[in-house]
């Protein structure tokens, strides 16, 4: 079965495109900033629910006036498209795309392609995870304060050898995933749950975010985790998250990690960078920063907050916040992550 690069489009759109598509086959978009001059006749795409389209004529406009569907447009969509006078150099391509019939062009589905759409993600219980994760984290992690709980804190203590602290911390983490068994297999269940209802919405929306941008191959695994913090392993593909909701929403935590995963593949393909990597003039930790800041920004955005159901404000870490005020700027002028990531990252080799 043929795979063709995907055309995105906002998701609130699918539908009316689709049935568009199905009732005059054809329909017509406006591209501006990145996605001018990206199409062209006679080229062929999939769309994220399955049609296969391709392109039958594509016309470019200096003034939004001009476009064809402009009486058409609501006042939204007109703010929207005027965004091209200011970041798009007043350049549109109005492109008028056909439905292609399955049996000419037979493509994988969007929704069925796990390394575009959908990763392999599996949401665990491992007691042995969760004290490799705090003997690591007390070893070699930042703000261990707020990892570990206050019952746990005085294991920091100098008085206490490497040995002694692992050693108590392999005996508090087993005893409390004895004592709370019930209530934690109960917890990852109702995550598990909760997760199936809303990964569609926020895959969907990644996709959109990244443009497409495959979801690095491997599986994912999701360890729960009694403790405070939540590390992750790119790597690896592994990270951590609260089995409860008690102190943190474990989907915004499995979804801000998720979000790290494709991030770093991102830029490590668009720009060569890699999660650890340091350059000069700018501080050791500058890659990280970008990647939470970037995050940060994205949870706090709308239609994102939508995806995962969530009404909770993210703030920035406290050396992310002059950057996250100047991201979170350039995002409300122009949610175009190409734009947005090329004025952080672009020159920095």
């Amino acid at each position: 079965m043929k795979k063709y690069a995907l055309m995105t489009f906002p998701e609130k759109e699918w539908s009316d495109i689709a049935r568009r598509l199905k009732d005059k086959g054809q329909c017509s978009t406006i591209r501006c900033c990145n996605e001018f001059g990206k199409y062209e006749v006679g080229q062929i795409y999939s769309t994220p629910w399955g049609d296969v389209v391709e392109i039958i004529r594509v016309d470019k406009y200096s003034k939004a006036e001009d476009i064809p569907t402009w009486p058409l447009m609501d006042k939204a969509m007109k703010i929207s498209v005027r965004k091209g006078e200011k970041f798009g150099d007043s350049k549109w391509d109005y492109v008028v795309f056909s439905k292609v019939k399955a049996s000419t062009h037979p493509v994988q589905s969007f929704e069925n392609n796990h390394h575009i759409m959908k990763p392999d993600l599996k949401l665990s219980v491992n007691v042995e995870s969760d004290i490799d994760n705090a003997k690591w984290f007390v070893k070699n992690g930042e703000f261990v304060d707020w990892f570990l709980p206050l019952n746990l804190q005085f294991v920091m203590s100098d008085n206490f050898s490497s040995k002694e602290r692992n050693k108590i911390i392999s005996e508090y983490t087993k005893h409390i995933y004895q004592l709370d068994k019930k209530k934690i297999l109960s917890g990852v269940n109702d995550t598990k749950k909760r997760w199936t209802a809303i990964e569609r919405d926020f895959y969907s929306l990644v996709n959109e975010l990244f443009k497409g941008h495959p979801w690095p191959k491997g599986k994912y695994v999701g360890h729960a985790s009694i403790f405070l913090m939540f590390p992750r392993n790119i790597n690896e593909r592994s990270f951590y998250f609260p089995y409860s909701n008690d102190n943190w929403d474990p989907i915004g935590t499995i979804a801000h990690e998720m979000l790290h995963f494709i991030f770093f593949d991102y830029i490590k393909k668009r720009y060569g960078i890699n999660e650890n990597d340091e350059f000069e003039g700018k501080d050791q930790r500058y890659v990280w920063r970008v990647s939470e800041t970037f995050n940060t920004v994205i949870e706090n955005w709308q239609p994102y907050k939508k995806a995962i159901e969530s009404n909770e404000i993210t703030n920035p870490y406290p050396e992310c916040k002059t950057m996250f005020k100047k991201m979170s700027q350039q995002w409300a002028r122009c949610p175009d992550i190409e734009k947005l990531l090329d004025s952080w990252m672009a020159n920095l080799r």
